[in-house]
């Protein structure tokens, strides 16, 4: 394998959905086990930087110990970027991300009559604007995960004070947002061998920006390892990653059944070999897999999010949106209210949001609301019905 310029570079590595792969792409352009950090290599005379301008992230970014919970940050970060490319084309910004996607998206506030559920997101395309893709990585147990918004992008001098930073507080001021700190993305580092970012910024879209992150083995004087991503020196003498310039879109998957938008601009990050572990099998509505962890996980998000599994070759493309559990309750407490269907649900009880003071708060701050469910198990007789 032969890669002359930094877009051969990218277009060999947007191919690839292994860690084998990737790693014979870094030899190709140089790349040696025993590399160090800041040292030039090969004929792009890229080098490994150190992930958040500090050799001792190790420690920071394996605080994680729940793979899920880290791709759900990562999202997390996906909606922020969709909300803050919204707030570059208004005069005012809202005090909370709910008001944000009131105002801007027209999404319905969740309360007891109204939320997500009764939200015609497909007429805005705002169920287009999020996406989350599994491939194969070759580890059943650990597939690689792409997470995919088009939002506002990253220029390439701002991938080291944004996603390649740690604890920067880059959102602390910025209250139409749900990140705050800088740090919950990044977790989703300590799972996956390997992570590819692309980004094209919204404010410049001809600009294609990339790096790659991976673990570096440091000398004999350090107790850990550093996490250090792709990068050059650029004139200036500062940070930055490889980028090159294309005015077109970029078609991620050549898979004309995915539902999502053209990557004009916005932000993929893909995990290679995410280490999913208890809930890594085909997405469906059953436990042990991504779509009923993240219904869970994301209880009422924002906008919804594709979920795409383009593992099993050869069969049906597996594609769902998640709405979150909040909503699917809703809609099926809303349909028991019409109409009383024993072949799936009974609702026995809905209480509706309310208000609580906690002890030693001075004020209602926790939303409570809660469903009873009874679920019915379909027998070989079809007048007979078990609860369970």
């Amino acid at each position: 394998m032969t890669i002359n310029s930094v877009q051969e570079l990218f277009n060999q590595l947007l191919k690839t959905s292994t860690p084998l792969q990737v790693r014979e792409i870094l030899a190709a352009i140089g790349d040696v086990t025993d590399i160090g950090l800041d040292n030039p290599f090969g004929k792009l005379q890229l080098h490994w930087h150190p992930y958040g301008d500090t050799t001792s992230n190790y420690s920071t970014i394996g605080l994680a110990s729940k793979a899920g919970r880290s791709i759900t940050e990562r999202i997390t970060n996906s909606i922020d970027a969709i909300l803050e490319e919204h707030s570059l084309k208004v005069p005012t910004k809202p005090n909370s991300p709910q008001s944000a996607a009131n105002e801007w998206f027209g999404r319905p506030y969740s309360n007891a009559d109204d939320g997500l559920f009764k939200w015609k997101y497909e007429e805005g395309g705002y169920n287009k604007k999020a996406g989350l893709i599994l491939s194969d990585s070759g580890i059943e147990e650990a597939p690689s995960i792409d997470v995919l918004d088009f939002g506002i992008g990253i220029s390439p001098d701002n991938f080291p004070k944004t996603i390649l930073s740690l604890q920067k507080g880059n959102k602390i001021t910025k209250k139409y947002l749900v990140g705050a700190f800088g740090q919950g993305g990044s977790s989703t580092l300590e799972f996956a061998e390997y992570v590819f970012v692309v980004s094209r910024s919204v404010q410049n879209p001809n600009i294609v920006s990339f790096t790659l992150i991976k673990q570096i083995t440091l000398g004999d004087e350090y107790k850990d390892n550093c996490h250090a991503y792709l990068a050059f020196t650029n004139e200036q003498g500062e940070q930055t990653v490889p980028s090159f310039t294309l005015n077109e879109s970029i078609n991620l998957y050549n898979n004309e059944k995915i539902r999502l938008n053209e990557f004009k601009h916005g932000t993929l990050v893909r995990h290679y070999a995410f280490r999913l572990t208890g809930i890594f099998r085909a997405i469906g509505p059953r436990e042990g897999n991504l779509y009923h962890y993240l219904h869970c996980s994301m209880f009422d998000p924002l906008i919804p999010l594709q979920i795409i599994d383009i593992r099993q070759k050869g069969e049906k493309l597996k594609q769902q949106i998640s709405t979150g559990s909040r909503n699917r309750l809703m809609k099926l407490q809303t349909k028991a209210d019409s109409e009383k269907d024993f072949a799936k649900a009974e609702f026995k009880r809905y209480l509706p949001v309310a208000y609580i003071k906690p002890f030693g708060a001075t004020t209602q701050c926790v939303k409570i609301e809660y469903w009873v469910v009874y679920n019915y198990e379909k027998k070989k007789d079809k007048k007979a019905y078990t609860d369970y």
